[in-house]
Order: structure tokens, then C-alpha cells, then sequence
């Protein structure tokens, strides 16, 4: 009976949220009830623009209606000028970096292409815009999204210069802490790879560097249960994340982490 009384009362909830907001696929995200996000919302934030989520990966498309006014701003940046004007090292970086092709175009390789729009949905899912009649509602709408594309496909980690072009897009974000300090920075990394993928070394030194400047790395267990956890999420130092089947079984991982 108790159970019950709970699922009636989550639907009550679930409806009462609903009307308050305008974004027409907030009913299909049991995700947000999953892990009860609509009761921080009511009782405490829906996030701040002073917290800056850096989404790793290949690029999210910033004109996208859901995500174009939550993408953070470089103010100390002329945009397109061609000069680095706040003397950081990259040109123009006023959404974020391309570690890839080292420049400033953050958007996916092929637009509308859901083999390159991973990071538009992840960055969708943090912090797509609330109340704006627009798709769904981030878990964080008031956060700002930063781009750092990194990835390409999967042949980039064979690259001989892949894990300097990682280590140096976890050691910009520690920069633009230091370059914002009223800023918050969370870096949110959804891959995984093996550690004989990666210079291992220099890549946790850079996340290293973020660590001591109080940036928290949250990154992905793996898509397979009963693998083992994959790097980085398998240092103790990053916020290992892992998914649910259906809506209670957590996906399980057989390898400790280091």
C-alpha cells in the first residue's frame, strides 16, 4: 500500500510539474523523476550561469533553439577578430576550442548527423533551456555548456598526438578557471578508453591540474555491463558515472577502480 501511495503521489507531482513548464517532451523525461530533479528545482535551483559544465567530446551545435542562450561566453574574447585577445593561446575562443583541428569551430562535424551530435544530447540533458517551448528541460538550466571537442571518431585515439590534444583540453579548463574565478567549472567527460589507448601519464596530470583547481571530473563507467570501468572514470579521483536498464538496475562493472 505504502508503494502505491508513493507512485500516486509521484504522479501528482509528475502533473503539477508539467503545467508549470512549456517544453512539450518534458513528459517523456522519467530521467529527471528517476532521480528526482523536479523536487531540487521546487525547493532549491535550477543551477546558476556562473556554473559552467565543459561537455568533452565532438562538438555541440550552439545554434541549436534548446541550447543557444545557455552556451558560456568568453567576455574577455572579441568574437572573429582573429587575435587572442586575452592572451590565453587560442584565437577566438569564445564558446570553447577545437583540440582536434586546433581552432575555434566547436560545432559537430556533420550537422543534424546523429553519428556527431552525441555531445549536442548530452549537453541537452544538462542544460537545455526551461520554459522556453523548446523540446526538454536540462537537469541544470541555469548552467552555462562549454564545448571542447576533442574527438573525432574512433580512430582518433590511435593518433601519435591524441593524448597531448586530451591533456591540453583538461588543462585549458583549468586555465579558464584561473581566468574566470568567479566562475564554477564541472567538466563532464561521456567516453572511456583503455589505458594502453592513451599516454596515461600526461593526460591524468592534466586532470590532475584540474583537481587542484577544484574542478570536478565526472566521467562515464561504459555502455556494457560486467566491463571494467573505463579511463579516466576508473581513477578515484574522477566522479565515475555509470547508467540504469529500465528504471532500477544499475549496469554493474566486475573491475575495481585504481
Amino acid at each position: 500500500m505504502r508503494k502505491v501511495y508513493f507512485y500516486i503521489m509521484l504522479l501528482v507531482l509528475a502533473n503539477s510539474i508539467y503545467a508549470q513548464f512549456n517544453d512539450p517532451l518534458l513528459s517523456t523525461q522519467n530521467n529527471l523523476f528517476a532521480i528526482e530533479v523536479p523536487t531540487v528545482w521546487q525547493n532549491r535551483t535550477i543551477g546558476e550561469n556562473n556554473i559552467v559544465v565543459a561537455v568533452f567530446g565532438m562538438g555541440v551545435d550552439i545554434s541549436h533553439p534548446d541550447l543557444n542562450d545557455n552556451i558560456f561566453i568568453n567576455t574577455d574574447e572579441i568574437p572573429s577578430n582573429g587575435l587572442d585577445d586575452d592572451n590565453n593561446g587560442y584565437v577566438d575562443d569564445i564558446n570553447g576550442w577545437n583540440f582536434y583541428d586546433n581552432n575555434s569551430n566547436i560545432l559537430p562535424y556533420v550537422l543534424n548527423d546523429d553519428n556527431y551530435y552525441h555531445e549536442t544530447k548530452v549537453a541537452g540533458i544538462i542544460g537545455a533551456e526551461i520554459n522556453n517551448g523548446e523540446g526538454i528541460i536540462g537537469v541544470a538550466p541555469g548552467c552555462k555548456i562549454l564545448p571542447i571537442k576533442f574527438y573525432k571518431n574512433a580512430t582518433a585515439v590511435s593518433e601519435p598526438d591524441f593524448s597531448e590534444k586530451l591533456a591540453a583540453a583538461f588543462n585549458y579548463i583549468a586555465a579558464l578557471k584561473n581566468q574566470f574565478p568567479d566562475k564554477k567549472f564541472v567538466i563532464n567527460f561521456s567516453y572511456g578508453f583503455d589505458n594502453a589507448e592513451l599516454d596515461e601519464q600526461i593526460v591524468t596530470l592534466a586532470i590532475a591540474n584540474c583537481l587542484s583547481n577544484n574542478i570536478p571530473v565526472f566521467a562515464s563507467a561504459g555502455n556494457i555491463t560486467g566491463k571494467p570501468i573505463k579511463y579516466p572514470a576508473n581513477l578515484s579521483a574522477t566522479i565515475c558515472v555509470t547508467g540504469v536498464i529500465g528504471t532500477n538496475s544499475r549496469l554493474s562493472r566486475t573491475i575495481p577502480r585504481q
